[in-house]
């Protein structure tokens, strides 16, 4: 599973090099077309709450892909995203304290899997 990889992203673990939040989801569908190697390295900025917006990277990572396919897919992302983690911005998540980085990390990835295939 992609969620299983872009854990292993961003722990740094099983031979992956460590990378922020919204470099481990990006990573696991890079060979998709979705990202170039200068968009990738560019999300090496958008970790640790520094994504556009206030976004929390994973759900930046999400926007970059989804938003290529269409903005209803990228719209349904964020209310599933939402159910789950009540937000979209790092810090209202973190100031939660109930959901830890790399879970949405796993979320967001698991959610960018199931929406591609609608």
């Amino acid at each position: 599973m992609k969620s299983d990889e872009a854990i292993d992203n961003f722990f740094g673990r099983n031979g992956k090099k460590r990378l922020n939040c919204a470099q481990s989801v990006a990573a696991v569908f890079i060979n998709n077309g979705f990202f170039s190697e200068e968009d990738f390295f560019d999300l090496k900025n958008c970790g640790f709450g520094k994504a556009p917006q206030g976004y929390c990277g994973s759900v930046y990572a999400a926007h970059c892909i989804l938003g290529k396919v269409s903005k209803a897919k990228a719209e349904k992302f964020n209310n599933e995203f939402i159910a789950y983690a009540k937000f979209l911005t790092c810090k209202e998540i973190r100031m939660m304290e109930k959901i830890k980085c790399f879970q949405t990390v796993k979320k967001a990835t698991e959610l960018i899997e199931k929406i591609l295939m609608l």
